[in-house]
């Protein structure tokens, strides 16, 4: 905080002035998860997180290996331990999780093109609305069967969705039926892809870890090929759009690039 003058006026002994403090701005950090080399934006508040091996971490970017950290499950359930560790760590006023290959689009042009969103912008965005998301991703069939089409074994897409729907029905009762919505539905916010207020981001991860740890522990599926081994972690992708079925939040859809 800093401190600014709010009054000044003349009386008989002198002249009265009123100091008070300013609120600093508003602090904003969007992470983005990697487990690879690549370029990562220059533009202030962008934080690469490291995701891979730590041995690979050449650069020292901050990673999801502090303690407290289920890094370990990374290989199951993917961007979801970079949530996790922002949700442990963080210490800015707003936060947000990208990839490495996928970025949030600005809404303006700058010399005629699209940039990546900045601090100014979200800052903006985020005084008319709860939360920013990846764009709506819709499917011409129900999620559960796109689990499938996705490349994973019918036999592993119905156990992870009987486990996520055990434990949910366990810990969060009042979400069963927005997760069986969901699921017989064909649209989802993709990637764990937001930028929300540190408050509204911890909400979603205390409510998400409440039943994603157990999940990804009891879904051992790491002698199955890549896709299949991270079976849990795509599952978990649909656990936000989950989780907003129940918010009285105010959200706004973002365009995303792509980075190949």
């Amino acid at each position: 905080d800093t401190l600014f003058v709010t009054y000044v006026a003349a009386t008989g002994d002198g002249v009265m002035v009123r100091v008070e403090k300013k609120p600093a701005p508003a602090s904003v950090k969007l992470y983005i998860a990697a487990h690879k080399e690549t370029s990562f934006p220059a533009e202030a508040g962008y934080v690469p997180l490291w995701l891979g091996r730590a041995e690979d971490n050449r650069h020292g970017y901050a990673d999801d290996k502090k303690e407290p950290s289920i890094a370990d499950l990374n290989p199951r359930i993917n961007e979801c331990t970079g949530l996790y560790s922002i949700w442990k760590h963080a210490d800015a006023d707003i936060v947000g999780l990208v990839h490495y290959r996928r970025l949030f689009l600005s809404e303006c042009e700058t010399d005629g093109k699209r940039t990546l969103i900045g601090q100014d912008e979200i800052l903006s965005l985020l005084s008319r609305y709860d939360i920013l998301v990846y764009q709506l991703e819709c499917f011409s069939v129900s999620l559960r069967e796109q689990m499938v089409s996705s490349g994973i074994t019918e036999e592993n897409s119905t156990r992870a969705i009987n486990v996520f729907s055990r434990l949910i029905a366990e810990h969060r009762p009042d979400y069963a039926d927005a997760f069986e919505r969901v699921m017989s539905g064909c649209a989802f916010y993709p990637c764990n892809m937001l930028i929300a207020r540190k408050e509204v981001f911890d909400a979603y991860c205390e409510w998400l870890f409440g039943f994603l740890i157990e999940a990804a522990h009891e879904l051992d599926f790491d002698a199955y090929d890549d896709a299949n081994r991270r079976t849990a972690g795509f599952l978990a992708e649909r656990m936000l759009t989950v989780w907003l079925v129940k918010q009285d939040l105010k959200i706004r859809e973002l365009e995303v690039t792509r980075l190949e």
